[in-house]
């Protein structure tokens, strides 16, 4: 007795040809299928292969260029330029001591071959504009010499130890007559 079927019937058996069932599907695959067609190969022709693919390449690549662009016009917070002078702002925490300094580079731009006196008021502040130390110095920028960094030392009251959303950051206001600029920069834990 066979499963499904009565006494006295006989099953039915299909008999077929192999790869008789190509004969009635569509042309583009049964060519895929044996090989004769496939799908395009090496990297940029995949990324181009089709009207998705085109767009969303392309769409990548005007995104990359957006985001150079807004980084490059932005500037940053820690580097600035007052009276014709370049200024970097660096901090680090090493054995309970923040250490902050400024680089300072001749500006391009500037043509002026006469000193800059500089004044810098160094401060660790929290994110809400509490101000936990502060420093002040001056510095004297004589163009064609190669510029000492300003260096200034507070003790570390446990600014790198508070949680993560509290983070502490040196901002220096650096002016030199009329002009003045802030820096901003975060504390690095060395």
């Amino acid at each position: 007795m066979v499963d499904g079927y009565s006494e006295g019937e006989e099953p039915v058996i299909f008999h077929y040809q192999k790869g008789s069932f190509r004969k009635h599907e569509q042309q583009i695959y049964s060519d895929l299928a044996t090989g004769k067609t496939g799908p395009a190969k090496g990297f940029f022709k995949v990324l181009v292969s089709s009207k998705g693919n085109k767009m969303i390449f392309f769409t990548m690549i005007v995104c990359i260029i957006l985001a150079t662009i807004i980084g490059f016009l932005s500037g940053r917070k820690n580097q600035g330029s007052v009276a014709g002078v370049n200024c970097r702002l660096s901090a680090f925490s090493f054995e309970d001591t923040v250490y902050a300094s400024i680089s300072l580079s001749k500006d391009k731009k500037s043509r002026s071959k006469l000193p800059v006196n500089l004044e810098f008021y160094f401060e660790v502040a929290t994110p809400k504009g509490v101000v936990a130390e502060s420093a002040s110095v001056l510095s004297t920028f004589v163009p064609g010499k190669k510029a000492e960094p300003v260096h200034v030392a507070f003790p570390d009251y446990e600014f790198l130890k508070k949680s993560s959303d509290e983070k502490f950051i040196v901002r220096c206001r650096v002016s030199a007559g009329d002009e003045e600029k802030v820096l901003e920069t975060d504390i690095e834990k060395k």
